[in-house]
């Protein structure tokens, strides 16, 4: 088979192929939730972007894609300007770190099947300034090569997390312990390919009890670990069940406390990353009416020892990966380099899918046009990406999600 090229302008990008998430309802239009040996493929353009130190330079164009150490995981090549029939090589260029596990060696991938036009690659081992390119050769292992993707493979970081069971008022959340590995197994699923795992043990979910003062209208008070004296809060939960985001009020030394505060002070573990699980969330508007919602407040980055974050009765996996993101130091996804969130439809109002697609995106839904509404998680979804990539120019304060993170991550171990 002869491929012709008619080069324009000195210069063009010939893109036969492409690489995304090795799902079985992908690509395109279809959805499912995050998959741990399938992860989410950075295919932002190009560029490669500006490199941490440990990762060497590149030649490589194209996608990146992060694994973490001794995972075996799948991609999915997509034939996006190429026949179907065409016979496909893949390739590893350094098998001390990445292993090509099918299609075996001598074999094309495979045009039909469960596996159709699927790979599977070993992260063998992190190595530091040891850049590698997985290759797409066409017609023959040793072909012109037509595609390359970017390995990363990361050594597991390990992070311990407690679980509080809040009860505000009377009102309690209603989880257990079944239901918080449960969310957390979800939230692994999403994080693996970043070599990071969430660990808990039952030991560290706990219930915890915030009530009315029983003299004082102006304070709450909880229930201190050990012993079990009941501790004031400088103020009062101003609604049974709920926590709100924006009420808030000033200490004698100028600084503000809100609700979340006051829940993420409460009977906090050490070396732990703290999840307070509410009954319910409520923003509070200046008419003085409340709205529910599922608002999923940060707070703690900065005090890695003793640090939290509040999620509300009804946070899924995405929301609890989420804000663990922000407690692993990450921006949202639309805040520019000026650190402006640009998750508002008057600042933002194209929503461009790869914003979407991120799991630190910060305002959905996307709205129109409709095929912004389902970015391959799901109708009115958010994605998962954490960007391994770290590109210049609007967002770039924003990028760069994986390394980011591991750096965070290594001071709270």
């Amino acid at each position: 088979m002869t491929l012709h090229i008619n080069v324009k302008k000195k210069q063009q990008s010939i893109v036969p192929i492409r690489f995304c998430r090795a799902v079985a309802n992908d690509p395109p239009g279809q959805s499912s939730d995050p998959v741990r040996d399938a992860p989410d493929v950075d295919d932002r353009g190009f560029h490669m972007g500006n490199r941490p130190a440990a990762w060497g330079h590149s030649d490589a164009h194209g996608a990146m894609i992060a694994i973490r150490e001794g995972d075996t995981v799948k991609v999915k090549v997509l034939r996006t300007d190429i026949d179907d029939a065409a016979d496909l090589y893949v390739s590893s260029t350094d098998t001390s770190v990445i292993e090509i596990i099918s299609p075996v060696a001598g074999t094309a991938l495979p045009t039909g099947g469960p596996n159709a036009n699927t790979l599977q690659i070993r992260g063998v081992e992190d190595k530091r300034n040891t850049p590698i390119k997985v290759q797409i050769h066409f017609g023959a292992e040793n072909g012109p090569v037509i595609g390359e993707l970017e390995p990363h493979i990361y050594q597991e970081v390990s992070l311990s997390v407690a679980f509080h069971m809040v009860s505000i008022h009377g009102t309690a959340v209603g989880k257990n312990a079944a239901d918080a590995q449960t969310l957390l197994t979800g939230v692994n699923d999403i994080w693996r390919p970043c070599g990071i795992q969430f660990t808990l043990n039952n030991a560290n979910i706990f219930n915890e009890t915030i009530r009315a003062h029983p003299t004082n209208v102006n304070r709450s008070q909880y229930q201190r670990r050990p012993g079990g004296a009941w501790t004031d809060l400088p103020h009062r939960f101003s609604r049974a069940g709920y926590v709100t985001s924006d009420e808030r009020w000033t200490n004698a030394q100028g600084g503000e406390w809100r609700e979340s505060d006051m829940i993420e002070s409460v009977n906090p573990v050490n070396v732990s990353i703290n999840i307070n699980w509410v009954p319910h969330s409520a923003s509070y508007d200046n008419s003085g009416t409340y709205t529910d919602g599922d608002w999923n407040g940060l707070s703690g980055v900065g005090m890695p020892r003793r640090g939290g974050l509040c999620i509300s009765g009804s946070a899924t996996k995405y929301d609890l990966a989420h804000e663990i993101g922000h407690f692993l130091n990450l921006n949202h996804s639309d805040e520019n380099a000026a650190g402006t969130d640009m998750g508002g439809a008057a600042v933002n109002p194209d929503k461009n899918i790869w914003l979407v697609r991120r799991l630190m995106f910060s305002d959905w839904p996307a709205n129109t046009p409709n095929y912004r509404r389902d970015v391959g998680y799901g109708n009115d979804q958010y994605g998962a990406l954490i960007s391994v990539k770290k590109l210049g120019g609007t967002y770039s304060n924003a990028d760069g999600d994986l390394a980011r993170s591991r750096r965070h991550g290594r001071t709270i171990v």
